[in-house]
């Protein structure tokens, strides 16, 4: 569509550039200088959490979740796109100004804080692509808690420095994000460190959840929630949470080509393994969904989609350039599935799109905008 297609001037690509010191200024600032908050979860909290599951993904224990992220994640905007549209309103979810950049601290948090004191003696681990690791790196500051993060190779060098920014151990392992979970898996078992799944996961789900709580909070009346889709987590606890409140409205996910994993695993009807591809949306490299994140998805989500990596550049072009907002791969999947017309919406209906995150390389950035 045109609108993915903008023509770039001069000065339309240094103001991009612009707009990519200010988004890392922006971040800084709403994080606080990035620091982590030193509280932990008081006897109170942990006595109210007992009450409910931290086995099954409930909107109990989404809600749960935003009691404890209170006071840690930041209640990130939903703001109205401005470019001119046809037939109906669009809106971002601006989880690219989390702290850590990402949505991913959502739930590390709310699941480490879930952990007993015997626990988190014995350390964590977790694997990620870069963002769930940032988010455990900043919990486990928080928290005083250990921890090795096992990183794929592929993974950007950017996402790897911020995550060994927060002094956690990290393994590098050739090869692709299954690997490296092969390989935290592993180290869980010798070690007797608590794994913290990047999605697959009761509480991850409901810590990703409070965004679907924040977005009906902000615009009750949406028809539509776009969710881009790596492991099921993020898009999981969104649905949950927002079709509770309103069980009419629709969740769509997206998914990048070189990992339409989720796309497999519904048409399958089971859980399916599918061959990926290195992509822009290094988030989305999952190459099968968990069990408990394909069940709620088979059960909440509407439909998911696939685009291709040329889709998802122009998308992060139009974003920086058009809308002023720097989204990684990843985070721009959403919105271009939007604009490149795959949503089915109905005349003027108001969709959400989340931006889920804006950790991207400044060379990278620079290549899509001017290319």
């Amino acid at each position: 569509m045109d609108r993915l297609n903008p023509d770039l001037s001069r000065r339309s690509f240094l103001m991009a550039g612009g707009v990519s010191a200010l988004s890392l200024m922006l971040s800084g600032c709403a994080a606080g200088g990035n620091e982590p908050s030193s509280a932990a979860p008081s006897d109170q909290d942990q006595a109210s959490a007992a009450e409910v599951s931290y086995d099954e993904l409930s909107f109990e224990l989404i809600k749960k979740a935003e009691e404890v992220l209170a006071d840690v994640t930041i209640k990130t905007p939903l703001v109205p796109i401005s470019l001119p549209l046809d037939g109906f309103q669009a809106y971002l979810k601006m989880e690219n100004l989390q702290h850590t950049g990402v949505f991913k601290l959502r739930g590390a948090y709310f699941k480490m804080s879930t952990l007993t004191d015997e626990q988190k003696k014995l350390g964590v681990v977790t694997c990620s692509a870069g963002n769930h690791a940032q988010g455990v790196g900043y919990s486990s500051r928080a928290f005083g808690i250990p921890a090795t993060i096992f990183i794929p190779s592929i993974a950007p060098q950017s996402k790897i420095d911020r995550t060994a920014a927060y002094g956690v151990d990290i393994q590098i392992v050739d090869g692709s994000f299954e690997a490296a979970k092969e390989a935290a898996e592993a180290f869980a078992e010798k070690t007797g460190a608590i794994y913290v799944p990047p999605y697959n996961d009761a509480c991850i789900m409901a810590g990703q959840g409070t965004i679907g709580l924040e977005i009906m909070d902000a615009c009750g009346d949406l028809d539509a929630i776009v969710v881009p889709v790596g492991g099921g987590g993020l898009i999981g606890g969104i649905a949950l949470a927002a079709k509770t409140i309103n069980p009419d409205i629709k969740v769509y996910g997206v998914e990048s080509e070189g990992a339409p994993s989720m796309h497999a695993s519904l048409e399958a009807g089971e859980p399916t393994t599918v061959t990926t591809e290195e992509s822009l949306a290094d988030g989305l490299d999952i190459a099968c969904p968990g069990d408990k994140t394909f069940a709620v998805a088979k059960e909440y989500v509407d439909d998911v989609f696939v685009i291709n990596e040329e889709q998802i550049a122009q998308a992060i072009k139009t974003l920086a350039v058009e809308e002023k907002i720097i989204a990684e791969g990843a985070g721009a999947c959403a919105y271009a599935a939007v604009f490149l017309g795959l949503v089915p919406l109905k005349e003027n209906a108001k969709v959400a799109c989340v931006v889920s995150g804006g950790n991207i390389d400044a060379s990278k950035l620079t290549e899509i905008v001017a290319g």
